[in-house]
């Protein structure tokens, strides 16, 4: 928690050399904060029900204001709607913000601007708990195709996509592909530790030693995610999935994006009354979809 704060003071100084500076840019608001629920140790929801009361929960709202308070209104973080027209990820290449949270899938696109020494990172603390706190990444993949539907033919077509998308072919085309990363099955597994261990193997993983691709391979095979659920240590996790459940990821982002909106000169007890209210408003919208 402590080494993020640092890392914007320090660029307090290159902010008010460059105009529009600012340290971090956020590419995925509800990304951002299930990290930042999952580092401080907030159960997420596993059912509708659930849903609603994670919303109108104190711990979810106290996080939503920790970033209002202590990022944005102090200048140190932004995302692209709260940017106008300008893309995180432009901001990042063009050199007004020091730290691009975002997927891997973007890579390709930071490794082909112009900006050099750029490294990879896991997403920084972003947490209120002082006592504990562990280091976290979400992992999204290719459940995000499964939906509920009363159509058996289109159930049939989300299994059989499901099936094609998920093949050890189709997966070492993504990993090849400037745009791809996903490596969730052990045969795959297996022959990324064999590219990293002798990068020099171009069969059947192409990807080139000494870039940016190569790295973000080499990170998520080293902190690849286990099925043991008492390994609680493991970085990478997934959020649950349940019938509606994309409505509150849609929710969160809109949440987050009001939150940041909320006028900065109101005092901390009304900021407080309108998470609150705000979340309420989200939690019927998730009972009444």
């Amino acid at each position: 928690m402590g080494t993020i704060r640092n890392h914007c003071r320090k660029n307090e100084r290159i902010k008010k050399n460059i105009n529009g500076f600012i340290p971090i840019v956020i590419g995925s608001e509800a990304n951002l904060l299930n990290t930042a629920f999952q580092q401080s140790g907030i159960k997420f929801p596993k059912t509708q029900k659930e849903a609603e009361e994670f919303l109108r929960g104190e711990k979810v709202q106290q996080v939503i204001k920790y970033f209002k308070e202590k990022f944005y209104n102090t200048g140190y973080m932004t995302t692209s709607k709260m940017n106008g027209e300008q893309k995180a990820l432009d901001m990042f290449c063009q050199k007004k913000s020091s730290i691009f949270i975002d997927s891997t899938r973007l890579v390709h696109k930071v490794q082909e601007s112009d900006l050099k020494n750029v490294g990879l990172s896991r997403v920084p603390l972003f947490t209120l708990t002082k006592e504990e706190y562990k280091y976290k990444n979400v992992m999204q993949g290719a459940n995000i195709n499964m939906f509920y539907s009363s159509e058996k033919d289109e159930m049939l077509a989300s299994w059989l996509f499901l099936k094609t998308l998920t093949s050890q072919d189709n997966l070492i085309n993504l990993l090849n592909a400037e745009g791809g990363l996903n490596i969730t099955r052990q045969d795959i597994f297996k022959k990324v530790e064999n590219k990293i261990k002798d990068p020099s193997n171009l069969d059947p993983i192409t990807v080139e030693p000494n870039t940016l691709h190569f790295i973000s391979l080499e990170y998520a095979y080293n902190n690849q995610k286990t099925d043991d659920d008492k390994q609680e240590d493991k970085i990478f996790f997934e959020t649950p999935i349940f019938p509606n459940s994309n409505f509150l990821r849609t929710f969160l982002a809109e949440l987050f994006t009001y939150t940041l909106a909320i006028d900065q000169s109101i005092t901390e007890d009304a900021l407080k009354k309108e998470i609150k209210s705000l979340c309420a408003q989200a939690a019927t919208r998730i009972e009444t979809n």
